[in-house]
């Protein structure tokens, strides 16, 4: 063998662990999915027999219902009771039956290898808990008074916040008989606006026409989905990037086999196509299949398989490996047929639900990614994800060490008629192909390579931080060729790391001198640790590359997204041509498996029907009407103002920003305040506030200090000039918002210096936007006369408006929750809204906690209009397709919920759910010159489209409401989900467009609705909140209840979050 190999510094991947270890076989979701439905849809409602029971299961109902949507995870023990310990039995063998049938119905399905068998047979599929009602002996608490569970803020002297929930979901727990017997003495029967007891609920639960918790909630359909037409507007025409899909009868397969593989040892994810493509190539040859290349596999005919091993020794596995071979045994199983003639004929409801034309179209876009294969194996693009991205050309630089690539979003789409094939362009950051070296200096102020770099500089950070997860290409001398490895992050210098060879210490740089016969041009620079976590592997980051096509899901910074902004922001022309010019690189008629099954893809854009809805008349002080034009509209005086004198103060974070920058800006503010009718007092240079942020030790306990005098001297709202570091932003705001309770806006530094140099005005009527809705002020309403569809339905019954958003981390960030921010208007004209916010685990879809927060919201409704209202108009953004089922599940039975605790035995207001989706990638192009807006061409605001292309029996609709400032109009989708105050189209979308006119910060329509867009904007709030805060991920509620904004603060100016 010659000389020993060296075991921490080795020139390939340590891969004997992973030889060695047996990697268990991977089961079958698809399978295990219609299972649960029917476990579920045959699970018998469990009868209540006593309050005393009744109040044991409401208790939970919450923590319950999301183990509903959750089957996998373990369920949450119910308090001891001899009818819950009967349940508890009759459902372990309802269980151990499912299982049993499930066990007998699979067991012809599966095949193993060796006569092995795969882990998990005679393994009992977990039934969900059964749902319980959220307890309902304790009405929500006033906005203006106390909570309970809530000491942390007691202990700092602080009131019991009023948007905070009584009991966390993780913290909920059953009350004793006992306990519910004493609070039954003591409070006596609940009023109408408080709640009403378990028993009670049953027998007017046909009275209030509300659907039980456990019942499985209908979507909005209808057997002809023109049903859902509007009429109203002008009418054009519009072309969509959207091809057309047909099928040849002849050839198109009735039904498609689902196959799960499975990869021992687990393969990387880089080698996994070309190992399925290996074992299908020896083995099936002959058989026409689609596959995610990952672990599922479609065919058009069943396979003939029998257990058996393979060795993968390819040109394809080498050309992934490097110069080494990889052996696998490959377990293939079978999961269940999928009807694919469902596309042939799917235009009625099936079970109110898209479970079975849902699973054909994925089927459908499996097969039709197969078009991608010839450019995958020519390295003419690469995968990320679903989609392929091009090799580029020419490079695109993006700064930062990223280049842009395009690539190619393709997905089918069931439309009223037909079949529908999306196409779009994608912009993605690609890390550039260079030398490590060269991306270090291009990091460093000087432009040049560092002899050493220290581990607490910024450039160190960012360094690690880019090469983090990335893999990275070796080799000491330009004849030897490259191997590969993954980067795991940065250790100590080449001079510094030392490893044991042959018996002795040696150093790396020593290693390289006496056995590579290379002297080291930086060896106090970092080494890269690569390879197995469990070896110490340096590499000399001089003799490393970074290859191109690397697929990365890590956040791109500020300069990034502007430069990405920049390339993509064309015309609509240019968009619709860079789409065609991609798509003849994939000819899918000539792609082997498309066309062997079948399928037929005319990739031309569409001409679909399309109508422009007129925009609502304005209203300001005194009567004075505006129509928006184009989406934008002149500002005129507040329809509503505070008439109270505002004491206010200036705080100056930035020591670069002088006083005669000061004087200029509190000046401008006083001048277009007292035009708006707004009361500022006039101060002095003498009273603005000085604090160094730059050298502050405690800047969040420095910026308590001063708003604390603030409002000790009566200031109501304080004026803060922030520095560009982005936590002095978050620190203003927990300190005035969770500590003291004042109200604040923030003005960066560098946008005093650009006011300083050009018109300033523009810039402060902004401002005055938002401070006239945070002194509880309305900038503009709804003509009610000319325009009476929206005002009709608000005052006839009053409505609430509801916004709600959950903010998850991006996927590379650790130790970070999801935040969830809900925003619910509180007056006549849908303007004025208050907020609530919560931090949950970021693994949770739907809003945990949303009972409470609604309550809370119909709470303060009731406070400020002495009534609640009749009817609720909820918008939900974040919500995929394939998430519908479920966020009805929870968040619509959390609403019903809540207004049962609110409403008593009095009819609950009518719920509208609407689903609100930006992450589509459907653009319209306008095909008349009348109906064209700016120089982008886009389509002109208030362009809806609800024909043609739409789903053949779901209440959906898009709509273009804004006009875009750069690039290619994206329209928002709206899916009706839940329409119980059966609202008419034409109504349903004109109520829509005019929320996109009531957003405060701006004059111009907004792309999607104003409780939508304030939703956003509290939950980026709680994300300022918990900014440079260590928080316990084990207990997120406890996070929250020290982190509560002030009550009286929240209550008495509830828009401070614009």
């Amino acid at each position: 063998m010659g000389k020993k190999k060296n075991k921490n510094l080795s020139d390939e991947p340590d891969n004997t662990q992973q030889q060695q270890t047996v990697a268990t076989s991977q089961q079958t979701q698809a399978s295990q999915v219609p299972q649960q439905q029917k476990q579920q849809s045959q699970q018998p409602k469990q009868q209540k027999k006593s309050q005393s029971d009744d109040s044991q299961t409401a208790s939970t109902s919450q923590q319950s219902h999301q183990k509903k949507s959750q089957p996998q995870q373990q369920s949450v023990q119910s308090q001891p009771s001899q009818e819950g310990q009967q349940q508890k039995q009759s459902k372990k063998k309802q269980q151990s039956g499912d299982a049993q049938v499930s066990q007998e119905g699979q067991q012809q399905q599966r095949y193993q290898w060796k006569d092995k068998k795969p882990k998990g047979d005679g393994q009992k599929q977990q039934q969900p808990e059964h749902s319980k009602n959220i307890q309902q002996s304790q009405p929500p608490q006033s906005t203006l008074g106390p909570k309970q569970g809530q000491q942390s803020q007691q202990q700092r002297g602080q009131p019991q916040s009023a948007w905070g929930p009584k009991q966390g979901p993780q913290s909920q727990r059953p009350a004793s008989q006992s306990q519910q017997q004493r609070e039954k003495q003591q409070t006596g029967p609940r009023s109408s606006t408080s709640g009403v007891s378990v028993s009670s609920l049953s027998s007017s639960m046909k009275k209030l026409s509300i659907v039980p918790y456990n019942a499985k909630i209908p979507i909005e359909t209808s057997p002809d989905g023109r049903v859902y037409e509007g009429k109203k507007g002008r009418k054009c025409k519009v072309q969509v990037n959207y091809g057309t899909i047909s099928f040849d009868p002849k050839k198109f397969p009735q039904k498609a086999y689902h196959y799960d593989i499975s990869f021992d040892p687990n393969a990387p994810k880089k080698m996994l196509p070309f190992a399925l493509r290996a074992f299908m190539t020896n083995y099936f040859r002959n058989y026409l299949y689609g596959t995610d290349e990952r672990s599922n596999l479609y065919t058009s005919q069943k396979l003939a398989i029998n257990g058996t091993d393979i060795e993968v020794y390819t040109n394809e596995a080498k050309a992934v490996m490097g110069d080494r071979t990889r052996d696998f045994k490959v377990t293939i199983k079978f999961a269940r047929e999928v009807d694919l003639g469902i596309l042939l004929n799917y235009q009625n409801p099936q079970n109110e639900t898209l479970d079975q034309p849902a699973t054909a179209v994925q089927v459908l876009d499996i097969i039709l990614r197969s078009a991608f294969n010839n450019l995958l194996a020519e390295n003419r693009a690469v995968r990320a994800g679903r989609q392929v991205f091009f090799v580029p050309p020419k490079q695109m630089p993006l700064g930062d060490g990223m280049e842009l690539w395009y690539g190619l979003f393709q997905s089918a789409i069931l439309g009223r008629s037909r079949l529908y094939l999306n196409v779009d362009v994608l912009h993605k950051a690609f890390p550039s192909q260079m030398l490590v070296l060269d991306y270090l200096a291009s990091i460093c102020r000087d432009g040049r390579v560092p002899q050493r770099l220290d581990e607490r500089s910024g450039e160190f950070r960012q360094l690690k931080e880019f090469l983090s997860m990335l893999s990275i290409q070796y080799r000491t001398k330009d004849n030897e060729p490259f191997k590969t490895y993954g980067v795991n992050g940065l250790i100590g210098s080449s001079r510094q790391e030392r490893f044991e060879q042959d018996g002795r210490s040696m150093s790396v740089e020593e290693y390289y001198r006496n056995f590579k016969n290379i002297n080291l041009r930086f060896p106090d620079l970092p080494c890269l640790w690569v390879g197995s976590r469990q070896r110490r592997i340096a590499l000399p980051m001089e003799f490393c590359y970074i290859p191109p096509g690397q697929a990365t899901n890590k956040k791109c910074s500020s300069r990034t997204v502007a430069e990405i902004i920049r390339y993509s922001a064309t015309t609509t022309d240019d968009r619709k041509r860079k789409i065609l010019d991609l798509l003849r690189q994939i000819n899918y008629a000539n792609d082997p498996t498309v066309s062997g099954f079948g399928i037929r893809v005319d990739p031309n854009f569409q001409d679909i029907d399309a109508r422009v809805i007129s925009p609502p008349q304005l209203e300001y002080k005194g009567e004075k009407l505006v129509t928006p034009r184009n989406g934008v509209w002149r500002e005129e005086t507040y329809a509503r103002t505070n008439n109270q004198e505002i004491n206010w103060a200036i705080v100056n974070c930035d020591d670069r920003t002088n006083n005669v920058a000061l004087e200029n800006l509190k000046n401008n503010i006083v001048s277009e305040a007292r035009r708006q009718n707004i009361n500022l007092r006039d101060i002095r240079s003498n009273d603005f506030i000085r604090i160094n942020a730059y050298q502050s030790r405690n800047l969040k306990q420095d910026l308590e200090n001063i708003f604390e005098k603030c409002k000790n001297n009566a200031c109501q709202l304080v004026i803060v000039i922030i520095i560009d570091q982005k936590d002095c932003y978050a620190r203003v705001k927990q300190a005035a918002e969770l500590r003291v309770g004042i109200l604040t806006q923030c003005i960066k530094a560098n946008t005093i210096f650009r006011m300083g140099k050009g018109n300033p005005m523009m810039t402060i009527k902004n401002i005055l936007l938002k401070l006239n809705s945070k002194l509880n002020g309305t900038n503009h309403m709804i003509r009610e006369e000319s325009y009476n569809t929206f005002n009709a339905f608000n005052k006839n019954s009053g409505v609430m408006f509801i916004g709600a958003d959950v903010t998850h981390p991006s996927p590379d960030a650790k130790d970070i929750p999801s935040v969830v921010g809900v925003a619910s208007s509180h007056d006549d004209v849908g303007f004025r809204y208050c907020c609530a916010w919560r931090l949950q685990d970021p693994t949770k879809e739907m809003i945990v906690d949303l009972e409470e927060i609604v309550a809370q919201h119909l709470h303060f409704y009731k406070e400020k209009n002495k009534k609640l209202p009749g009817k609720i108009m909820y918008y939900r953004d974040g919500v995929s397709e394939g998430q519908f089922r479920q966020v009805l599940d929870i968040e619509m039975t959390a609403i019903r919920n809540a207004m049962r605790r609110i409403y008593g035995t009095n009819q609950p207001a009518q719920v509208t759910f609407i689903v609100v989706q930006k992450r589509h990638h459907t653009r319209f192009f306008p095909l008349d010159p009348n109906f064209t807006e700016g120089k982008f061409k886009n389509i002109s605001p208030g362009t809806v489209v609800d024909k043609d292309i739409m789903h053949p029996f779901q209440y959906q609709f898009f709509m273009a409401s804004h006009a875009a400032i750069q690039g290619v109009t994206k329209p928002t989708k709206y899916c009706i989900l839940i329409n119980e105050s059966k609202i008419d189209p034409d109504v349903l979308q004109a109520i829509t467009y005019s929320l996109c006119h009531l957003f405060t910060r701006c004059n111009r329509a907004v792309s999607y609705p104003a409780p939508t867009y304030y939703a956003h904007l509290v939950a980026a709030r709680g994300k300022n909140y918990i900014v440079g805060e260590r928080l316990n991920m084990g207990n997120l509620q406890k996070e929250f209840n020290i982190r509560q904004i002030r009550p009286e603060f929240n209550n008495n100016t509830p828009m401070f979050f614009v």
